[in-house]
């Protein structure tokens, strides 16, 4: 087998071809954008685990690896596979914590349907799932007279001579 074969049969010489941008990123480009879509660390950090790069003989980093690091991150097929990623993690999020919800929301049924539940966990259960779909929930409407500054000013006169004259304010 040539030497070009044995490049393009490692795993990690290969393309990434899935990009919609249409430029390809290897293997360890795009591990890069996937440390960097998740958070961990900054971009020399991403780009020394992405990359592999290690330590010289006196526990110190390349130089190099902030330039380069930088570099990527100012492609545009970079920044691209980054904000794709991160699209994804977050609907998976979502997606999780809705099925959270729905577990919490089935547990809680059950309990209110099973007919050994005690009376108090039936009421503290069906509480909560009222809560859940907002059920409890005020509705405060406030009533707002359209009202002049004259009239406005006039209401405040009578209410300071009530005062004045009798030491009580009394409410309307």
């Amino acid at each position: 087998m040539c030497h070009l074969e044995t490049l393009c049969n490692n795993p990690d010489n290969r393309l990434m071809a899935d990009h919609p941008t249409g430029k390809k990123l290897t293997p360890k480009q795009y591990g890069f954008c996937k440390i960097m879509a998740k958070g961990i660390g900054n971009q020399s950090q991403a780009y020394v685990k992405a990359f592999g790069i290690e330590a010289d003989n006196k526990g110190k980093m390349p130089r190099w690896i902030t330039v380069e690091a930088s570099k990527l991150c100012n492609r545009d097929d970079i920044v691209h596979t980054i904000e794709r990623i991160r699209g994804n993690v977050e609907a998976r999020e979502a997606v999780s914590t809705l099925s959270r919800g729905q577990y919490v929301i089935d547990r809680l049924l059950a309990l209110v349907e099973a007919k050994d539940t005690p009376p108090a966990v039936v009421v503290r259960s069906l509480e909560l799932l009222g809560k859940s779909t907002a059920l409890f929930t005020d509705s405060v409407q406030i009533e707002q007279k359209e009202r002049s500054p004259d009239q406005i000013r006039e209401a405040l006169k009578a209410k300071l001579k009530l005062i004045v004259n009798d030491g009580v304010l009394i409410a309307d």
